[in-house]
């Protein structure tokens, strides 16, 4: 049963395409092989959140429509939120997908692969 005034985290995120998100789990494989410990996230949740609004009071994930735009985006390094335990991974400026510009490290997960 959900609580009347339970609050929900609110952010702008992106929902992978199947690629990239299968890349983004390869990264998670690598991670917990290296040892690295933390709450790994199943692969249908992953991410890429644009920005973290705060908690808020109701639930308004229907409010807005989906919006399919393919683009491409390069991971290029990792962090770490210790406030929130969080590890994540950053990636260098994207572009519409078909846009030329200059090339990729040839080792960034996901390199090529429309998001």
């Amino acid at each position: 049963m959900k609580e009347e005034n339970a609050m929900m985290r609110l952010f702008i995120a992106l929902e992978p395409s199947p690629v990239f998100r299968n890349a983004l789990a390869l990264l998670q494989d690598r991670l917990r092989a290296a040892g690295v410990t933390g709450r790994y996230l199943e692969p249908s949740n992953l991410h890429l959140t644009l920005a973290f609004i705060g908690m808020w009071p109701e639930d308004v994930t229907g409010l807005l429509p989906p919006v399919e735009q393919p683009f491409s985006l390069t991971l290029s390094h990792l962090g770490y939120f210790p406030e929130a335990d969080v590890l994540w991974a950053g990636g260098q400026a994207f572009r519409r997908a078909g846009q030329s510009g200059r090339p990729r490290p040839a080792n960034a997960v996901g390199c090529g692969d429309p998001v």
